[in-house]
């Protein structure tokens, strides 16, 4: 592997650790209070509601966008619990590049 392709895998690895991470903060962002009935996150100065969960899967739409069949923005935040590490963290980026 030429020290070119190098650099890129390693920027996309890069990459997607940055995605995750910043997913994940967000994810640890969630709140909820006793006016606002959803979860809700803000990101690029929209505020996502939770929509729907399984399986450590959840959606995020915008207020107004609230159909699920129909929608035009979602976040979708993946949790993985089982990732305990950076080593674990950066198995799992890697395999989500190669998908």
């Amino acid at each position: 592997m030429n020290p070119q392709s190098r650099l890129v895998q390693a920027l996309a690895i890069l990459a997607g650790l940055f995605i995750f991470a910043s997913a994940f903060a967000a994810w640890g962002q969630a709140k909820t209070s006793p006016q606002s009935k959803a979860a809700t996150i803000g990101l690029g100065g929209v505020d996502y509601v939770h929509r729907w969960s399984k399986n450590g899967q959840n959606e995020y739409t915008p207020g107004n966008d609230s159909d699920l069949a129909r929608w035009h923005d979602m976040v979708t935040i993946n949790v993985h619990e089982a990732v305990r590490n950076g080593d674990q963290l950066a198995d799992l980026a890697n395999r989500v590049l190669d998908n």
